[in-house]
């Protein structure tokens, strides 16, 4: 892992945050879901749209992406990825889907369940769903704060374990869902 964020890195992110700013209440609902403030049930007008954590893995670059419908990781591939030609072909024909074709990628030995996109101005890109509802949340300083401490809770389980493999330090489902799902509300 690298710490330099390249400036076309980092304006790929602001572009990300653009696009999907425009059209992230498209991905998720159809028009007739929609509630009076044209969000949807899922969607937050508190939170705007944001980006974060960028770090590289492997030649892979991630971030956290923000919008009032969810929160995502971003994975975006290498230029020289020996998929990238049949990803932007299969990529493509997913223009009008809330999420793409699902796929398990292996970066750096981690096993990771995303969905394939594509769009014109941001290429070949992969979504890892994170959290799908933001209407328990006051804001984005508290979604990044519930994401950190889930991290911190999946940091500190390690530990107590003595697990140290990559897959394992990646978040599982119940480790990730469990505090979000209580702060927003829900079941535990």
């Amino acid at each position: 892992m690298t710490t330099e964020q390249p400036a076309s890195v980092l304006a790929l992110m602001e572009t990300f945050a653009q696009v999907y700013t425009l059209q992230g209440g498209n991905l998720f609902l159809e028009p007739w879901e929609r509630d009076l403030t044209g969000m949807g049930p899922r969607g937050n007008p508190h939170i705007i749209t944001a980006t974060r954590a960028l770090r590289e893995v492997a030649g892979w670059w991630m971030f956290l992406l923000l919008t009032p419908w969810c929160l995502v990781r971003i994975l975006i591939p290498p230029a020289d990825h020996q998929q990238l030609d049949s990803w932007r072909e299969a990529g493509s024909g997913i223009k009008d889907l809330a999420l793409g074709q699902p796929v398990t990628l292996v970066i750096d030995g981690s096993e990771r369940k995303a969905h394939l996109e594509f769009h014109e101005a941001l290429g070949v890109h992969f979504i890892e769903p994170l959290v799908l509802n933001m209407t328990g949340y006051r804001g984005n300083d508290e979604v990044f704060a519930a994401h950190e401490r889930v991290i911190a809770t999946r940091d500190g389980i390690l530990a107590r374990t003595g697990r140290s493999c990559t897959r394992q330090t990646e978040i599982s489902r119940r480790e990730l869902f469990s505090p979000f799902r209580k702060l927003a509300g829900g079941a535990g």
